[in-house]
């Protein structure tokens, strides 16, 4: 090879950032559309997994390098996608030659979601809304893309799905019917089901905010 072929590679090496806030996973989620999920390692590597909510989902391995506002990802194929970097951390694809990508693909970051968190309380209307049963109801965020819910008597799960400036939503969740005197869980997943985006204090605790009338659950990471 050539030594002005390795030239920008090497110029892209010396500026770029072995971590830079890149590692994690990032998300495109449209309801009426395949998911997209890439998976950036802190080792380098990386996955993009498209379709994951459908039969038969599929991924495609490489490598990440990252500069402070680009994104390279070459595929074991050698194919490359090239993304630039927003305020908010969201990659929007800017180079594709393979078309191996969803064309206009926009991805948002999840990995300050990812976990188990715990019910703490919610507070809308001047009122205060708190678990029937302390720590009994959680909310799992996974990096497919799927949350999943416990309670004191039933279980839930459902997508999720991000935006822009911390967007979140859960359309769709679907629950076990069983029926449990006394439980608040009706609140519970009525509550999920109005939310529209969230933050994480600096004490650590996940605000999730509900449109409607307004609101916002607590959360704490499960221990």
């Amino acid at each position: 090879m050539k030594i002005q072929h390795l030239l920008p590679f090497i110029l892209l090496l010396a500026c770029s950032t072995p971590d830079g806030g890149y590692p994690g996973t990032y998300q495109a989620n449209p309801v009426d559309e395949p998911a997209v999920i890439l998976s950036l390692e802190r080792n380098g590597a990386a996955a993009l997994m498209q379709d994951v909510n459908g039969p038969l989902p599929y991924a495609d391995e490489g490598n990440w390098l990252g500069s402070e506002d680009s994104l390279d990802v070459t595929f074991d194929g050698g194919a490359v996608l090239t993304f630039g970097r927003g305020d908010d951390d969201s990659l929007t694809l800017v180079d594709d030659l393979t078309g191996m990508a969803p064309a206009g693909l926009v991805l948002y970051p999840t990995t300050p979601l990812i976990g188990t968190w715990v019910w703490l309380q919610t507070t809308a209307n001047g009122q205060v809304t708190v678990p029937s049963t302390a720590e009994a109801f959680t909310l799992t965020f996974n990096p497919q893309g799927h949350a999943s819910m416990g309670t004191d008597c039933n279980s839930g799960t459902g997508a999720f799905l991000v935006g822009p400036q911390r967007q979140l939503s859960m359309p769709l969740i679907a629950t076990t019917r069983m029926f449990c005197e006394g439980s608040n869980e009706g609140d519970y997943y009525a509550q999920l089901g109005l939310v529209e985006s969230y933050s994480i204090t600096a004490d650590g605790v996940l605000e999730l905010h509900l449109g409607g009338d307004g609101g916002t659950m607590e959360f704490s990471p499960e221990a």
